[in-house]
């Protein structure tokens, strides 16, 4: 895959060069293929504990007369990055010998990379995951050798107790397996365990595994520990256990359906996930705990949150709460805990738009809106970030109504 030209300094360090032309070099990282030596442990321990999953492969310009290099293309496999290279010797190297300097040569390299790159960009749309994330799903189903199908969800850093010891290392978390990989100096810990065989998912804090988690099965007990995010890991790993009960309820052994909606869904302020499969998988969270507060139907999907102001006349108060909105209702729920909570059917919305000066008070006029009902009832809502935003959400979602 060819990338935006990175300037590096040292071409060997951590790297063993496979081929050499005057103007590029393609490498392989230690630790991957065949190479045995301390470095390649060194390197693959280091590889196995770091947060950053580098690509195994790279190529790199280079120019006989500079001490700088440009990394323009990386891969995670041999044969995508032997394509690359072929492409290089073929189509640019040939050219590169008639120019007069060696700064002219860098130039044309790397504009010519970038064209490429921008090239492809036009027919870009929105990737669901990140070029980290795909370097790990690739290592997981690789060390695991998990069928093609098998979706990854997160990952995290953690240490798994063996013994006296513990390993530390990453675990991998997917639809239908839990799983922990360890490389430390040459020495190998690989579990595998399906959700469905888990029947105890519990939070331990004892003086022989302080801050873990444990998993049992029917045939052993894993103790995990030293999280990041120990509480975000459990509750998804509550969470994917469930769905892998819910399957074996159901006599569903299908593969896991991905709600491809949230894809060209409008939205503001969504943090960046590792995959889009945890996007998915934390939407359906939200989802669930929105259908229960509200007692909505079950298969409501919650379209998004906001922090606002409720005016209500009986009290002539603007009450703060959050405002929440899905594909068939508007709710608000008060930070005071029963003192106010509203659902309002979309299908009855007669009228939405702004509302500035209404004539309630100062604290109130801030970006509000003014949403009237078939039935002549008003809801004044005040104190809106993004007004213009919700505002057109909102008629995005009165369109999509039946008729």
């Amino acid at each position: 895959m060819w990338v935006k030209p990175q300037e590096i300094f040292l071409k060997t360090a951590l790297w063993d060069s496979d081929k050499t032309t005057l103007y590029f070099v393609l490498q392989r990282r230690k630790g991957h293929g065949k190479s045995k030596g301390l470095s390649s442990l060194l390197v693959g321990t280091l590889d196995s504990v770091r947060d950053t999953k580098p690509a195994p492969f790279r190529i790199l310009h280079q120019t006989p007369n500079s001490e700088v290099y440009y990394v323009i293309s990386t891969a995670l496999t041999e044969q995508e990055i032997r394509q690359d290279w072929q492409w290089l010797i073929d189509n640019v190297s040939p050219t590169l010998h008639s120019f007069d300097t060696e700064e002219e040569v860098t130039e044309f390299v790397c504009c010519k990379i970038n064209s490429i790159i921008a090239t492809e960009q036009e027919n870009f749309t929105e990737d669901e995951d990140t070029i980290t994330y795909k370097n790990v799903d690739y290592e997981f189903h690789q060390r695991f050798n998990m069928p093609k199908d098998e979706k990854l969800v997160c990952y995290y850093s953690c240490s798994y107790w063996k013994g006296k010891m513990f390993r530390q290392g990453w675990m991998y978390l997917s639809v239908h397996y839990m799983c922990f990989y360890s490389f430390i100096f040459g020495r190998k810990t690989s579990i595998k365990i399906r959700w469905a065989d888990v029947t105890e998912l519990t939070k331990t804090n004892s003086l022989l595994f302080p801050d873990s988690i444990k998993v049992v099965t029917r045939d052993d007990e894993y103790y995990f520990t030293l999280f990041l995010r120990k509480n975000e890991t459990f509750a998804l790993m509550q969470q994917l256990a469930n769905i892998a009960m819910k399957q074996l309820i159901d006599d569903k052994s299908g593969s896991f359906n991905i709600d491809k909606d949230l894809l060209t869904k409008l939205s503001k302020n969504v943090p960046k996930k590792p995959s889009f499969l945890k996007r998915d998988l934390d939407a359906r969270k939200q989802s669930n705990l929105y259908t229960l507060k509200f007692r909505l139907p079950q298969n409501e999907k919650l379209d998004g949150t906001e922090e606002c102001t409720l005016w209500t006349p009986y009290n002539k108060r603007h009450n703060w709460g959050r405002l929440y909105l899905s594909q068939n209702f508007i709710c608000f729920d008060s930070r005071v805990r029963n003192l106010v909570r509203l659902t309002i059917p979309l299908r009855n919305v007669h009228q939405v738009e702004r509302a500035d000066g209404a004539g309630t008070g100062s604290s109130g006029d801030s970006g509000s809106i003014l949403i009237t009902t078939a039935h002549h009832t008003s809801f004044l809502f005040g104190n809106i970030a993004d007004r213009d935003f919700l505002v057109h959400k909102i008629s995005e979602l009165l369109a999509k109504l039946p008729k």
